[in-house]
């Protein structure tokens, strides 16, 4: 059996989600893409370069990020639209949401009742979980509405954008199990690192 070391995006990723009250994680059904952007630095990373300095003797950075955003488009059903399986459980399903400011007010008032959002990596040889990508506190931001519908109109992709506070990423191996650099010829060993860095180390003239 064929054994595969890169990642596949079709087929082998799903992402699922559950109230933060507890109960069995969902798989969003119909998802066509999962567009992420990961938290980015609050502030532009800094080289410090005294006037007497050739080169750089530091790179400050941040030490917080920012939000990150991860954006889910479904296919709209005829009976709901693509964020009414998100709410239902907010008030069982007796009200229906009908634009952005009621899934802003329907966070408000529920802000004990919010989603637990995870994206999975599936094994395509075992089949399994291998990587789970939990974002904390997701938080509806926008949702689309718009659309164009003429005669040759078929399916109706909709997006749902998140805005979340962290991502955790878990993995189903232990550390050092697994290794970054499958390339011929692998990764400079530590000892030559060393090497390397104290070569291009001028603190001490400093």
């Amino acid at each position: 059996m064929a054994t595969s070391k890169f990642r596949v995006g079709g087929a082998y990723t799903k992402i699922t989600w559950s109230p933060s009250t507890g109960g069995p994680a969902m798989t969003l059904a119909y998802v066509d893409v999962i567009n992420e952007t990961a938290p980015r630095y609050v502030a532009a990373p800094q080289a410090i370069q005294p006037l007497d300095a050739q080169y750089p003797i530091e790179i400050a950075f941040p030490g917080a990020l920012e939000a990150g955003s991860i954006e889910v488009q479904f296919r709209e059903q005829f009976q709901a639209e693509v964020w009414e399986q998100f709410y239902q459980f907010y008030n069982n399903g007796t009200t229906r949401i009908s634009d952005l400011l009621g899934i802003f007010k329907a966070q408000l008032e529920n802000p004990n009742a919010g989603l637990t959002l995870q994206k999975i990596i599936i094994d395509p040889t075992t089949n399994k979980p291998i990587r789970w990508i939990t974002y904390l506190n997701p938080t509806i931001v926008n949702i689309m509405i718009d659309e164009r519908v003429n005669i040759g109109t078929m399916t109706f992709p909709k997006s749902v954008q998140f805005m979340y506070t962290q991502r955790l990423e878990t993995y189903a191996a232990d550390i050092g199990k697994d290794v970054g650099s499958q390339l011929n010829g692998g990764a400079i060993n530590y000892t030559a690192q060393q090497s390397l860095s104290t070569s291009y180390d001028t603190s001490a003239s400093i």
